[in-house]
């Protein structure tokens, strides 16, 4: 069966290409964390023409807008003109930066030169480390394209209510309806990127490209993720149903796994039943058994991305639900997020209930779905939440499910998001919401701590083990249960054909019927036949199920 995401993936190829001269802002990196000279400057902005025929793009500008300039007044930083006899061709990327980023056709020159804290060095940059828009021109001055970045900074800091920006551009970073544009702090959403999303490392590269070349709905926290930088070349991640995590069980203790990449410290390779760095306790194994993958960082937050687009995650996820503590007299927390959209280099706190005052960042970059894990010095709490486009996350996300944990023991727990469906489960818990079959992102994880001596569990996950599939079992966990009658149910009688298995065609006919009902109620809860009244009481149970759909 064609999954819808690649449906989906091709719809969008086949719409983007139709567009004659849709040129987009297509990746970039604005902040490096590097204050070195020029020969080890990242800093670029990749162009790309999602249109059918060839572009002319001499004399366009590519204008980088601050927030505030120096004297307190909104300003230009900086406007590059692209050469004279230039063409794009469709299909092709056209990158503007420093000489030393790969394939670059067009070497910048730096807008600034400032010392650094020390005044040891000179930080030269070609856009601000800070909320800036990025505005793309033709050479009639109509705007093409538009990116605006650490959003949170403008909107809730100190550049806050100090600059008019044009309808237009709202228009192209995703603004909600109500922005007010001399005051978006007024506006629920703002639009553009909410948090900032440094490449700090050289080799891990990160950049921030849309997750489909010339995918352009005016959203920026929609068609942007972070992933591994492509400047020059297409970004391609490739659709799969499923995030599928490694199996780690044969590595050696310390590996790193080149399936993720990283901001800060790269998904390693732990025992569980060994203390080490990244193991600061010894726990259980996972259900599956043998070892498990864990990420930290001991100077702050830190994320890691898969590198394919996926419509669903199905993990185990280790929740320590003890309270963590700090005297200060700020509010200690630990936060771990495992979900389907991207997140910010820092993985900055979040806060969906504006609850932990001072320590609550406000500026977490994540978008999409996800299960977030917020543990203070009175309580733990799993939510589900729908991050949506990103944004101020007490005002802007929602709580799709929120569970307690204070009292219960630590402990591995199984959690999963198919978007496709609308359907998450924790444990044995299933929560509904509305399907997002159209939501692009990553698996990625984030991790983010704010406690005495750093002392604490680190984002710690596992697969779920491969297991030969019972009749009925839909989601593969070896077990026929509720789980897989909700996936049936979500199909019965549909037309999206041919189903699979996993869709809930238990008889291989490609469509979702009471055939298969059938075969689900005779192997309900149990790997033997039931007896046949068993089996007709939950057949029945389970179409009334259905018809009140």
């Amino acid at each position: 069966m064609l999954k819808t995401r690649s449906l989906l993936a091709l719809a969008l190829a086949l719409s983007t290409s139709a567009a004659s001269g849709q040129v987009v802002i297509n990746e970039f990196i604005y902040d490096t964390n590097n204050y070195d000279a020029e020969d080890t400057n990242r800093e670029f902005v990749e162009l790309y023409n999602a249109g059918n025929g060839p572009v002319d793009i001499s004399g366009w500008t590519l204008d980088a807008w601050d927030t505030v300039d120096s004297d307190g007044l909104s300003g230009l930083n900086a406007s590059f003109e692209i050469p004279a006899g230039t063409t794009l061709a469709a299909g092709d990327f056209y990158v503007m930066g420093w000489g030393s980023v790969p394939n670059v056709d067009q070497v910048l020159t730096p807008y600034y030169n400032t010392p650094n804290g020390n005044g040891s060095q000179a930080k030269q940059g070609l856009f601000e480390d800070r909320s800036e828009t990025i505005e793309l021109y033709s050479n009639t001055g109509v705007l093409q394209d538009a990116v605006r970045y650490e959003v949170n900074k403008w909107v809730s800091g100190a550049d806050a209510n100090q600059i008019f920006i044009p309808a237009e551009v709202f228009a192209e970073i995703g603004a909600g309806p109500d922005i007010d544009e001399t005051n978006p702090s007024a506006s629920t959403v703002p639009g553009g990127l909410w948090s900032n999303f440094q490449s700090i490392r050289a080799d891990g590269n990160i950049s921030v490209s849309r997750y489909i070349d010339g995918h352009d709905t005016n959203v920026n926290g929609y068609d942007f993720g972070a992933f591994k930088a492509t400047p020059g070349a297409p970004n391609a991640l490739p659709s799969v149903p499923q995030h599928v995590v490694p199996d780690v069980d044969g590595l050696a203790e310390g590996a790193t796994l080149t399936e993720y990449t990283e901001s800060w410290v790269a998904a390693t390779v732990i025992d569980p039943t060994v203390v080490s760095t990244l193991n600061p306790t010894v726990i259980v194994p996972s259900p599956q058994g043998g070892n498990a993958i864990a990420v930290s960082d001991s100077s702050g937050g830190t994320m890691v991305a898969g590198q394919e687009l996926v419509d669903k995650i199905d993990i185990y996820a280790y929740l320590e639900t003890s309270v963590v503590t700090r005297a200060d007299g700020n509010t200690p927390q630990e936060s771990t997020m495992f979900g389907i959209g991207t997140t910010d280099a820092n993985f900055n706190i979040p806060d969906p209930e504006d609850k932990l005052g001072a320590t609550g960042s406000n500026v977490n970059g994540s978008t999409g779905l996800a299960w977030l894990f917020l543990r203070t010095d009175v309580d733990a709490t799993l939510y589900l939440v729908d991050a949506k486009q990103g944004g101020r996350d007490y005002d802007t996300w929602d709580i799709l499910a929120q569970y307690d944990l204070t009292d219960e023991a630590a402990d591995w727990a199984r959690l999963s998001i198919d978007a496709e469906n609308g359907v998450a489960t924790y444990n044995d818990e299933i929560i509904n919401f509305d399907a997002q079959p159209d939501l692009l992102g990553t698996f990625y994880v984030g991790f983010n701590e704010f406690v005495d001596g750093r002392a604490t569990r680190p984002a710690t996950w596992d697969m779920v083990s491969s297991v030969v599939s019972l009749p009925g079992d839909a989601n593969g966990d070896g077990l026929v249960n509720l789980l897989d009658l909700s996936v049936l149910a979500s199909n019965f009688d549909g037309t999206d054909t041919p189903y699979t298995n996993a869709d809930g065609d238990f008889n291989g006919d490609g469509l979702v019927n009471l055939l298969d009902l059938s075969i689900l109620a005779t192997n309900f809860e149990t790997t033997q036949t039931p007896e046949p009244a068993g089996a007709a009481l939950i057949g029945l149970g389970a179409l009334a199920l259905i018809r009140r759909r």
